[in-house]
């Protein structure tokens, strides 16, 4: 469970669910695209959320390009505990 602070500042509990790749030889293969696709249409079939969002480093191309193959949209920037900002994506429900 996280907690997050948002534009109210209010406190919201979440679910969180965190995909990191390490395997350099794992690069191009679309494990990572097959995988957010399973891990997105779990989180709305099966856990019931509403909106699955994701944040990741301005720096972190890789990240991005995928987010946004998988249909995300930005929905704001946001600074963070660690005193970074970053952009936040709203990945829709699969078809």
């Amino acid at each position: 469970m996280h907690h997050a602070r948002f534009r109210n500042q209010a406190i919201v509990a979440c679910q969180c669910v965190t995909i990191v790749w390490l395997l350099p030889k794992s690069k191009g293969k679309e494990y990572a695209k097959e995988a957010s696709i399973a891990a997105v249409a779990y989180a709305y079939n099966e856990l019931g959320w509403c909106k699955v969002e994701t944040y990741m480093h301005d720096s972190n191309d890789s990240a991005r390009v995928l987010v946004k193959r998988l249909g995300g949209i930005q929905s704001g920037r946001h600074k963070f505990h660690d005193g970074l900002s970053r952009n936040i994506y709203i990945i829709p429900k699969p078809a």
